[in-house]
């Protein structure tokens, strides 16, 4: 080649590479970062918080270079300036990402201020607000009025909501629960409220039948009380034919309650089974073997949801029976 052609292309060629690549500090691609122009909130800005409690969520802010990169090792001071909470720390460095973030314990009822204040950046100080709440009232959301076999759990739990004086929820409240009538158990004597100021709890109702009541205390005027029925577990017989299953009240599907107990009587001449093929999740299956006439088999549902059954030696003629169990 050439040698005067030959530095002409190596000319070039550097030329190329020099305007492909950038010394630019804040040049992304470059993987430099550049000083720091400007801090802003990530996240934890209006957050509704019972007084005196943290935030749920921390106070974040990032600092970032003139082309959006993380700035690392940047001093941010927190400030309270209304409300009289307190943050977790007062002064933080930002990490490999340019962040900065602490945990903000509200005080005082209403409106609780921090800052995040970066010297000389665009943007500081950066301003959060949690608004600090307490309860002022409970009210029965859903489960009153359920019945149950004495012993069993109700099928939904007892749920109440927790509002502050906005009639607006009030998260991370203790509700109190107490069984006053009936020797009910409960599955916590206390629950929190979330963000939507729901607390909720499970009953089984006591051994005696009749009437359970729960109730609920957030430290309100009133309480939130729940009415529950106890009531005796029953023998629900269903009569084999031939060929055929009979249920009270006609056809071959029954609806009892958990606890109950389901008894198959064979009154006809031919031998049959009572053999369970789809079970809820859970669900125990059952199988009566061969029952002769005036034979008899119990089953005592586990839990509540479908149980299809049929015979096994008349498939096609006795197929398709259910239980539900409520």
């Amino acid at each position: 080649m050439n040698p005067v052609r030959f530095t002409y292309l190596v000319a070039a060629i550097a030329f190329g590479l020099a305007a492909c690549s950038s010394d630019d500090p804040g040049d992304p691609g470059n993987g430099n970062v550049g000083p720091p122009t400007s801090i802003a909130e990530v996240s934890g800005d209006n957050q509704r918080v019972l007084a005196g409690e943290p935030a749920p969520a921390a106070l974040v802010v990032k600092v970032s270079d003139a082309q959006g990169n993380g700035v690392s090792s940047v001093a941010v001071t927190w400030a309270v300036t209304a409300g009289g909470g307190s943050t977790s720390s007062m002064n933080t460095m930002t990490n490999s990402s340019g962040e900065a973030s602490v945990t903000f314990t509200t005080s005082a009822e209403g409106a609780n201020t921090a800052t995040a204040t970066a010297t000389d950046l665009t943007g500081s100080p950066v301003s959060f607000t949690a608004t600090a709440v307490v309860p002022a009232s409970i009210d029965v959301v859903s489960g009153d009025g359920q019945e149950a076999r004495t012993s069993q759990r109700l099928a939904d739990d007892l749920i109440v909501s927790v509002l502050a004086s906005d009639d607006l929820p009030v998260p991370g409240a203790t509700v109190d629960w107490a069984v006053t009538a009936g020797g009910g158990s409960l599955t916590s004597m206390s629950s929190t409220t979330g963000t939507n100021g729901q607390a909720s709890v499970g009953l089984t109702v006591g051994s005696v039948p009749g009437t359970n009541t729960v109730t609920a205390d957030a430290g309100t005027a009133s309480n939130a009380s729940f009415d529950a029925t106890g009531s005796a577990a029953v023998v629900v017989t269903v009569s084999i034919g031939d060929n055929f299953f009979s249920a009270p009240g006609g056809g071959d599907d029954i609806t009892i309650m958990l606890g109950d107990t389901v008894r198959w009587v064979n009154q006809g001449s031919n031998t049959h089974t009572v053999t369970s093929n789809a079970t809820p999740v859970g669900g125990a299956s059952f199988d009566s073997g061969n029952l002769g006439s005036a034979g008899s088999f119990t089953f005592i549902p586990n839990t509540r949801g479908e149980w299809v059954y049929f015979c096994e030696i008349h498939p096609v003629q006795m197929q398709g029976a259910r239980i539900v169990v409520e």
